[in-house]
């Protein structure tokens, strides 16, 4: 298997909650709110995401933004703007540009603040594990900074876990790369084996390599 380049898709974005990356700002309304609300989100830039809020003093006009992500684009490209509304019912978008006051609350009403100061983060280059079956068992992938170990045909019941999160619909390299993204989590177990948890991904606070045993297709991922 080649090395793969891997760009956090908002899929693993449950993230931003938990001090790892901002995500990219999605364009539909139930992706966005409420779950990115009072959170940063990258769209080339940072914005800072404001649901079910807007601002006096925007421009009547709306921009020629289509989308939520063109929207918070714009602003951010602009100087002079401090903030967009994004009006998800009508898919339109509203400049500000002048200083923020008291926010307003109106439903679907979403504003991108700019975060000029912040720098958007940058992809990890993640070389690919190999199976289980061609080596892959203990085999140290470096993933930015950090070294994840693969442990394969593992078993581990749930409710030993000293869970962090769980994370479903991921392959087992995204799995391993969003452990290795935040310093909280030192192993990921990826459910291979067929069971109502199929598919999770295990995000744990503690190192669970002793706590392995022997099973048929699940596979771990500890920080080394």
């Amino acid at each position: 298997m080649a090395n793969t380049k891997l760009i956090l898709p908002f899929a693993l974005v449950a993230l931003a909650s938990m001090g790892a990356a901002q995500s990219s700002l999605p364009n539909d309304a139930p992706s966005t709110c409420p779950s990115l609300g009072g959170q940063s989100a990258t769209v080339g830039g940072v914005v800072k995401v404001e649901c079910d809020t807007w601002y006096n003093g925007y421009d009547s006009v709306p921009t020629s933004a289509s989308t939520q992500q063109q929207c918070g684009e714009q602003c951010h490209a602009s100087n002079d703007c401090e903030g967009s509304i994004w009006v998800a019912a009508a898919a339109k978008c509203y400049p500000i540009r002048q200083s923020l006051g008291a926010p307003q609350t109106a439903s679907g009403y979403v504003t991108l603040r700019p975060d000029r100061s912040a720098t958007p983060p940058t992809s990890c280059q993640v070389p690919a594990f190999k199976y289980c079956n061609s080596g892959g068992s203990d085999q140290v992938v470096q993933i930015g900074n950090v070294s994840m170990k693969k442990k394969c045909h593992v078993n581990m019941g749930k409710p030993q876990m000293s869970l962090l999160k769980v994370v479903k619909g991921l392959s087992q390299a995204e799995c391993a790369l969003i452990c290795a993204l935040n310093k909280g989590c030192l192993s990921a177990y990826h459910v291979e084996v067929a069971s109502s948890t199929t598919g999770e991904c295990q995000l744990q606070t503690n190192n669970i390599e002793s706590q392995l045993n022997k099973g048929p297709l699940d596979v771990a991922f500890i920080r080394v």
